[in-house]
């Protein structure tokens, strides 16, 4: 299966989009490719393969991603990740993967892309997690806050245990 989206693109998931609660996530599972063309003057934002976006303390475990993400924008991409997007408030990653290829091309700049979390604001932690792909960005304009194989920008400190990132980073500007 996949995710296909032309148009305006804000908090598109494998599984859930946006959720404004707490999410609890256990054995989620997504097989298949995220395809974003945006071709206007709207922002790219909030694009996951388990969550595109959440608004309060999350908790994924034992979940998994299976595909390749491909964002295309004429305007700016951001919170972009192979497992959330973008988490707001405390969240935790336990025993989670994405195995496949991200890649960003935005016609204005991109911020907060990773491998696992693109965006978090509060911190929280990864454990016993993988990211096996490519990660490609060609920002555009400008790259701010980040691009990183797990975590692309935090703002309130994350712990990183026993988890690991195999593949190459390309991001041009």
């Amino acid at each position: 299966s996949s995710a296909s989206v032309t148009g305006h693109s804000s908090q598109v998931g494998g599984l859930v989009g946006y959720s404004h609660g707490a999410v609890g996530i256990t054995n989620g599972h997504y097989t298949g490719n995220i395809i974003i063309e945006d071709e206007g003057e709207s922002d790219v934002e909030g694009i996951g393969g388990i969550i595109g976006g959440s608004g309060s303390v999350g908790l994924v475990v034992s979940s998994t991603v299976t595909g390749d993400m491909s964002i295309s924008s004429d305007s700016y991409s951001y919170s972009v990740g192979g497992i959330a997007g973008y988490v707001y408030d405390t969240t935790s990653l336990e025993s989670v993967s994405f195995s496949g290829n991200i890649s960003v091309s935005s016609g204005q700049g991109v911020q907060s892309i990773g491998g696992l979390v693109g965006y978090s604001s509060d911190g929280g932690e990864i454990s016993d997690s993988a990211m096996t792909g490519d990660i490609t960005v060609d920002a555009g304009a400008f790259i701010q806050n980040g691009v990183g194989g797990l975590l692309g920008y935090d703002e309130g400190g994350f712990d990183i245990n026993n988890s690991y990132m195999t593949g190459d980073i390309t991001a041009t500007a």
